[in-house]
C-alpha cells in the first residue's frame, strides 16, 4: 500500500492509502479494509484514523493474502484543567490550559471572547469554553461549567509558622460554618499526625526544614483547600562554642505554655531560670507587635501562673515575651474555642 496522507490531529480520521500491485491481472484482483466488501485495486480508502489496519488481497481463482499497515496515530491532546465546578460567595477558579505542544488559547463564555492566554481567572456563573491549537495546527476545544452556591465560607486553620525539632505543633481549624466534611494532608510521610479534637491536629517532624500542611474541605457543593509552611528549626542553644571563663549558660533555662493551643481562659506559663533575677512578661499583638499586656515579677526562680487567660479570647495567634536581664524569649501560642 502507499500511504498517501496520515492523521495529523487526534480523531480526525484523515489518513488515506491506495494499493499498486505488481501484477498485470489487477482486474481479477480485489482489496478489503474491512474484511467485508472487497474493492477494485484503484480505490483509494480515505477517512482513516490512525494505527494498525489489516487488509486482504483476493483473486478470483480464490487465493487470498493477509497483511497489515501501520499508519501514524497521534496521541489523545487535552489540556489540564478541572471539569465543572462550584463556587461559593468569595471564591475564584484558577484554570491553566498550559500545554507543552500548544501555540494558541481562547477563553470563551456564551460566545463572548475573554483571554487569549493560557490561564484565566473565574469568579462568576456560567459555561466556559477553552480552544487551542497546537504546533501541527490541530484545534480542540473544551467546556467547563461554573456554578454558584449561595454560601458565605471561611476556610481557615492556624498554626505556628516556626516550631523547634521534637516540639509538637499543632494545627487548628477555626473554619466558619462547620464543614460537611474535612480532610487534614501533609507534604511528607515522615510527618507523625493525630487527631487531638474534631478540629484539632498534632504533628511532629523527622527533621529541621520547610513542611506543608493542608486541609481539605467541602461545603455543600464547593470545595476548598488551603495549606500552610512551617520552619522547623533545630534546639536553640544560646551558649558559644568558645565560652568565656565562667560563663554558666543562658538565664532563661525555659519558658512554655500548657496547653498550646488552648481556649484562652484555661492555660499555665512556666518560666525556669538559672538564677534568681527580675522578670517581664509581655503579651503582644500579633498584628501589630503593641505590648496589650504586661507582668513585672521580682527576685524569681521560677514563675507558675495562670495569668493573661482571658474566658473573652477571640481566637487567633498570640505572642507571650519574657525578659531577664538581657536575654529573651517569645512563645507564639494559639486560642481556638
Amino acid at each position: 500500500p502507499t500511504i498517501l496522507s496520515e492523521e495529523m490531529c487526534f480523531g480526525t480520521k484523515t489518513a488515506s492509502i491506495k494499493f499498486k500491485l505488481n501484477s498485470a491481472d489487477t482486474f481479477n484482483i480485489k482489496i478489503s479494509l474491512d474484511s467485508q466488501q472487497y474493492y477494485d485495486t484503484s480505490k483509494i480508502f480515505n477517512g482513516l484514523s490512525g494505527g494498525l489496519k489489516q487488509f486482504f488481497v483476493r483473486s478470483n481463482s480464490g487465493c487470498t493474502y493477509k497483511s497489515s499497515v501501520n499508519l501514524f496515530s497521534p496521541e489523545p491532546y487535552t489540556v489540564p484543567i478541572k471539569l465543572d465546578t462550584t463556587l461559593c460567595n468569595g471564591q475564584r477558579l484558577m484554570l491553566n490550559a498550559h500545554h507543552p505542544s500548544s501555540v494558541s488559547f481562547i477563553w470563551k463564555k456564551q460566545q463572548t471572547t475573554l483571554r487569549n492566554t493560557d490561564t484565566i481567572t473565574i469568579s462568576n456563573a456560567g459555561n466556559y469554553q477553552i480552544f487551542w491549537m497546537d504546533k501541527n495546527g490541530c484545534i480542540d476545544s473544551q467546556g467547563v461549567v461554573v456554578k454558584r452556591e449561595l454560601l458565605d465560607v471561611n476556610h481557615d486553620f492556624l498554626v505556628a509558622s516556626e516550631a523547634f525539632l521534637n516540639d509538637t505543633v499543632y494545627a487548628v481549624n477555626i473554619s466558619y460554618p462547620v464543614a460537611d466534611n474535612y480532610k487534614w494532608a501533609n507534604s511528607d510521610q515522615r510527618i507523625k499526625s493525630f487527631s487531638k479534637s474534631i478540629n484539632t491536629l498534632g504533628n511532629t517532624f523527622p527533621d529541621t526544614g520547610f513542611y506543608r500542611i493542608h486541609l481539605y474541605s467541602k461545603y455543600k457543593s464547593c470545595g476548598f483547600e488551603l495549606s500552610k509552611t512551617i520552619h522547623i528549626l533545630g534546639k536553640s542553644d544560646t551558649s558559644s562554642s568558645n565560652p568565656k571563663l565562667g560563663y554558666k549558660g543562658p538565664l532563661i533555662q525555659s519558658f512554655s505554655i500548657d496547653p498550646n493551643p488552648n481556649d484562652g481562659h484555661h492555660f499555665t506559663i512556666k518560666i525556669q531560670l538559672r538564677d534568681t533575677h527580675n522578670i517581664s512578661i509581655y503579651k503582644l499583638d500579633p498584628v501589630s507587635g503593641d505590648i496589650i499586656g504586661d507582668i513585672d515579677l521580682r527576685n524569681k526562680k521560677y514563675y507558675e501562673s495562670t495569668a493573661f487567660t482571658d474566658p473573652y479570647a477571640t481566637p487567633g495567634v498570640y505572642y507571650l515575651k519574657v525578659v531577664a536581664g538581657n536575654e529573651h524569649k517569645t512563645i507564639k501560642y494559639i486560642v481556638a474555642k
